[in-house]
């Protein structure tokens, strides 16, 4: 039966290595370095078979030395006792030679540097992790001191109102910036918190949904008194009475009715609440009141007429295969006392 060409060739590299072993071996060597391919371009499965093939090529490098030791040392051993003399040489005469056959480490060699690097490395992994320990229990206590003095900072501001400019430079102080940085954001940061404080006060001061609600009391009150002015207090803005005929009209002190927001106490609880509240005024604070008052919901009469009006226009003026969409937002409110909204 005639030989494979996987035989064939490997009888042929048998033959050039016998006939010239340094050669070759050279040759090999390059063309394993060509073909070479990195382990991280190889399948799960050839990463496998080649890390198989290392350690087969180590093991027989392993045993080649454990061979040429052996051979090197079987001379030297022999069935005497190790002594040796010679007694045929005068110049030699008297002499005792002894040989010792010293157990070679160096197949140790590797294990030791390994056990002397791993050493070292968890020394320097033990200085590492207290040096760390200290870092961390450093980091902390600073922690908690600049989270005591942010509270304190707080606490004092918060026992004076701020103003939206000194609101302002706090922010950027808190925040560590630069002054080419607080030059840049400064104007925008002081709008946003006008803005914000215009809001808020607006809001204290007219509770959401009771604008209405607040001029109709307002208008029940001068009625009350004896004030010509409609009942409707849409139609009261059109024809609302001059300074002057309420002045004489009103009496110097005013007990006024309006929806406001108050702090109560439930069952061990704090909660804001919308209710009906008396406060005593004179007649100057109820007349510059009022006047503002009064101004606001003209305003948010004409918003809501103009809005109608648009809406009214937009519907007449639809073009054709288009449609209009008015989605109304509305809260859920749960009436838990007849006084509240």
């Amino acid at each position: 039966m005639g030989k494979s060409k996987a035989e064939i060739q490997r009888a042929y590299r048998q033959r050039l290595k016998e006939k010239n072993n340094e050669e070759y071996l050279r040759r090999e060597r390059e063309r394993m370095r060509r073909n070479y391919v990195p382990s991280s371009e190889l399948s799960d499965r050839d990463k496998k078979r080649r890390n198989e093939q290392n350690r087969a090529k180590l093991r027989r490098f392993y045993q080649r030395k454990r061979e040429e030791r052996q051979r090197l040392v079987a001379p030297q051993e022999q069935d005497t006792s190790g002594y040796d003399s010679a007694p045929n040489d005068s110049s030699e005469r008297g002499r005792l030679r002894v040989r010792i056959p010293f157990q070679n480490n160096r197949r140790k060699g590797a294990l030791i540097r390994w056990k002397r690097e791993l050493s070292e490395a968890t020394s320097r992994i033990r200085l590492l992790e207290q040096e760390r320990s200290k870092l961390l229990k450093r980091y902390k206590s600073t922690q908690r001191s600049l989270q005591r003095m942010k509270n304190k900072s707080k606490n004092q501001h918060l026992s004076q109102e701020l103003t939206p400019r000194k609101q302002t430079e706090q922010e950027m102080q808190m925040a560590n910036l630069s002054n080419s940085q607080k030059q840049k954001i400064r104007k925008s940061l002081l709008l946003g918190n006008v803005i914000v404080s215009e809001v808020k006060r607006t809001k204290e001061q007219t509770p959401k949904g009771t604008m209405k609600a607040n001029a109709a009391l307002s208008v029940k009150l001068l009625r009350k008194e004896g004030i010509d002015v409609s009942a409707n207090p849409e139609r009261a803005t059109e024809n609302f009475p001059t300074k002057d005929d309420l002045e004489k009209s009103l009496p110097e002190s005013i007990v006024w009715s309006q929806w406001k927001r108050i702090e109560i106490e439930e069952k061990g609880k704090k909660k804001m609440v919308t209710r009906v509240t008396e406060t005593k005024v004179n007649r100057e604070q109820f007349l510059v009141k009022l006047e503002q008052q009064m101004k606001d919901f003209e305003s948010h009469v004409k918003r809501v007429a103009k809005q109608y009006e648009e809406i009214k226009r937009l519907k007449q003026n639809l073009p054709k295969h288009e449609m209009l969409l008015q989605l109304d937002f509305a809260e859920n409110y749960s009436c838990r006392s007849l006084e509240e909204v």
